[in-house]
């Protein structure tokens, strides 16, 4: 077993370089002993320095390998710490992670397939949709079982026999970490953990998202936790002096302004619709004499517009752009416009993307900001 599992509390510890092979521009790094936690199984690698060097990366091999922007000598004696504060924001994380896959399964029958470790909220995929109303559950009860403080222990087997029952089925080898939740929950698990439930603080979720698979739930626990909670207290006090209301009915005003926006936006596009043309024909009245045209500040709409007059006013070459607009607009009654838009590609290689249409009319992906002198 690595030592990061044996001996969980060592942060600061000395040992010898056996190997750094340089790849690329970095140097992996193997030492005759090690401490540092590699990515693996959803959590992040340790962070920390070898010899006043930042850890780049921990590799989760055999030997575990460290990555570093400098070069160490083999034989060499280096001095190595661990970021504790960040080995034990992990600890936190995926001790909860543990705690919410448990509770997810009592509770809905929902069964974890992949996890992960990340700032600010961590990710959990369940193989069964959630509401919010069953999220709301969840995240409670996980946090009356964070006042139990129940005891998150570990222990390793070396004999199958002592694997228990219930885990034999997928997990048929040793040696073997368990992760014990008191009264809750026995996973096996390699990552680094909390001794005791009330290490956890809070348990926030923060987001659900419903997929094929099931669901995805975004959630942090402890100082990550209070952090978030403080932001969206901020960002609610804004929302709610926007409004000069509480929080009790913005909900109901943003809702009630949305539905105006609609109803102005409805009206807004018939207007528009109506006087366009007209502004166009007295604007742009020598159109008629170009079969290029650039528009400046000329939404979408507008510049379909000013296409289907360029194309009542020429038969063969029409090319309608805009600063605006996120595509060219080609038509060729020849059907040249394929052909065209090809070339353009070719012409503008970083700026154009994909084309589509057919040979008489296509349109152009815009990808970066072309110039009218182009």
């Amino acid at each position: 077993m690595h030592k990061y599992i044996t001996d969980p509390t060592v942060f600061d510890f000395k040992a010898q370089v056996l190997s750094c092979i340089k790849e690329n521009d970095l140097y992996k790094v193997v030492l005759d002993q090690s401490y540092f936690f590699p990515e693996a199984g959803g959590q992040p690698a340790d962070k920390g320095l070898i010899d006043s060097i930042q850890l780049e990366q921990v590799i989760d091999t055999k030997p575990i390998q460290h990555v570093l922007k400098q070069e160490l000598q083999v034989g060499q004696i280096v001095h190595c710490v661990i970021d504790k504060e960040f080995r034990m924001e992990n600890s936190r994380q995926h001790t909860g992670q543990h705690l919410l896959s448990a509770v997810a399964l009592t509770e809905f029958q929902a069964d974890s397939s992949s996890f992960k470790i990340a700032y600010p909220l961590s990710t959990i995929e369940l193989n069964k949709k959630l509401s919010l109303e069953q999220v709301t559950v969840l995240e409670a009860k996980i946090n009356d079982l964070i006042l139990e403080n129940f005891d998150v222990t570990s222990e390793i087997i070396n004999e199958r026999e002592n694997i228990p029952s219930c885990l034999r089925k997928d997990y048929d080898f040793v040696p073997l970490r368990l992760v014990s939740i008191q009264n809750t929950d026995l996973c096996p698990c390699c990552g680094s953990h909390v001794n005791q439930l009330s290490q956890l603080g809070q348990c926030r979720i923060f987001n659900v998202e419903s997929n094929q698979r099931g669901c995805k739930l975004y959630f942090c626990f402890g100082k990550a936790a209070y952090v978030l909670n403080r932001q969206k207290t901020h960002l609610l006090q804004q929302i709610c002096d926007q409004f000069t209301c509480g929080e009790e009915i913005v909900f109901q005003n943003v809702v009630k302004q949305k539905t105006e926006l609609k109803s102005l936006q409805k009206k807004f596009d018939v207007l528009f619709k109506q006087m366009l043309p007209g502004y166009l024909e007295k604007q742009f009245s020598d159109l008629q004499n170009f079969r290029m045209v650039f528009c400046e500040n000329f939404t979408q709409a507008e510049c379909q517009i000013v296409f289907q007059q360029q194309m009542k006013a020429f038969d063969e070459l029409v090319v309608v752009g805009s600063d605006k607009l996120s595509t060219i607009l080609i038509y060729s009654k020849s059907g040249q416009a394929e052909d065209l838009s090809l070339k353009m590609q070719g012409k503008f290689k970083n700026k154009l993307g994909r084309c589509g249409g057919n040979k008489q009319r296509q349109s152009v992906l815009v990808e970066a900001k072309i110039k009218k002198e182009e």
